[in-house]
């Protein structure tokens, strides 16, 4: 086991006072993975004390951009927490703004954060950071069974179709969803199979862009942030590539639950975004997740996407972007104030957020 820093055992430490996160990992190692073995830049640590107590914390994790049709720098608001004794004494605000010059100070041109809706951070984002919300980053929370006969026998089917109806949801998705999977055609693209395996290294450079740039707002998704984000990460997780020959096609990250019972489809996209791709994913996949009694399978999606469409065609339900998530942008250099100006789609998953 590689030697762990210190400002990141006192960070793990302290997170540890506000309960396990549901997705990931809060160890001293995974802090380390997160902060320091960065490949693009260390982490910021943030630290407040009184006297040899921590009462705060906040970091930035840089991360490489495409942000309005440029490949920049950028960073996200992480580990934002205050001892409850101590709140109402500006430590947020003392943490996140040594975050901004922080930023400054080393390059980085875009810094962005993913806080609840109307939560304490998330006022405090707005009112006193410079930050502005998004409003062309919104995620809709999706999910569908995996073992869909059982919950809704429990519920009974009539207050199922009764709720489902109110929601204006098709009634052959609603069917599908009671008594069985989505059927899956071969993972083929103009006639030629796809090979879908699991993915423990990359071995050639591809794409980071996947194409020609198309989104206002997306994470640089090479083989450098791949490897880092997916394979080096500590906590475990199922990549799947899909190729057509030698030719990487596209990928779907997948994380389980401690409990081994929900599956997070937290990041994946594929060469042109195409959709036969990411359905060859999707199917391979569930059929994976089935195979080990997963219950549940559930993901974060941008509303109107075309990947919001092929998830709904496998029925996965939208559960809303009031359970989703939402995105904050600082306002501090010209290209987030364009950023914010624009009406462009953004690819954004729950990968790149700090929730897992």
């Amino acid at each position: 086991m590689r030697a762990v820093s210190p400002d990141v055992v006192q960070l793990a430490r302290f997170r540890a006072r506000f309960g396990e996160n549901r997705f990931r990992s809060i160890s001293p190692e995974y802090f380390e993975w997160k902060h320091r073995r960065n490949p693009y830049l260390p982490g910021y640590i943030y630290l407040e004390r009184r006297g040899e107590e921590v009462i705060g914390s906040a970091s930035i994790t840089p991360k490489k951009l495409l942000v309005l049709g440029q490949i920049v720098l950028g960073g996200e608001f992480c580990d934002a927490f205050t001892d409850a004794r101590h709140r109402r004494e500006g430590i947020f605000s003392r943490g996140m703004q040594a975050g901004i010059e922080y930023a400054a100070t080393h390059g980085i041109q875009m810094l962005y954060g993913t806080p609840s809706l109307g939560s304490a951070s998330y006022q405090g984002f707005l009112r006193k950071l410079g930050c502005e919300l998004c409003p062309s980053a919104r995620l809709h929370y999706m999910a569908k069974p995996l073992r869909p006969l059982k919950p809704f026998l429990k519920l009974g089917v009539k207050a199922v179709v009764k709720r489902r109806t109110r929601r204006s949801q098709p009634f052959r998705m609603l069917c599908r969803q009671v008594f069985g999977r989505t059927p899956c055609p071969p993972a083929q693209r103009d006639g030629e199979p796809l090979r879908i395996s699991v993915l423990d290294r990359l071995a050639e450079d591809f794409d980071g862009l996947w194409g020609p740039p198309r989104y206002a707002f997306c994470t640089l998704r090479d083989r450098t942030y791949l490897t880092w984000r997916f394979l080096d990460n500590p906590d475990d997780y199922l990549l799947l590539g899909a190729h057509e020959g030698r030719d990487f096609q596209g990928y779907l990250a997948v994380k389980l639950s401690p409990d081994g019972a929900t599956g997070v489809i937290c990041d994946y996209i594929t060469l042109h975004d195409n959709q036969l791709v990411f359905q060859g994913l999707l199917c391979e996949v569930e059929r994976m997740l089935i195979e080990r009694k997963v219950r549940q399978l559930v993901t974060y999606c941008m509303e109107g996407s075309p990947y919001f469409q092929t998830l709904e065609t496998h029925c996965f339900a939208d559960r809303g972007a009031e359970r989703g998530l939402c995105v904050v942008v600082h306002s501090g250099t010209d290209l987030a104030r364009r950023l914010l100006a624009s009406s462009q789609p953004w690819h954004f998953t729950l990968a790149d957020s700090d929730n897992i």
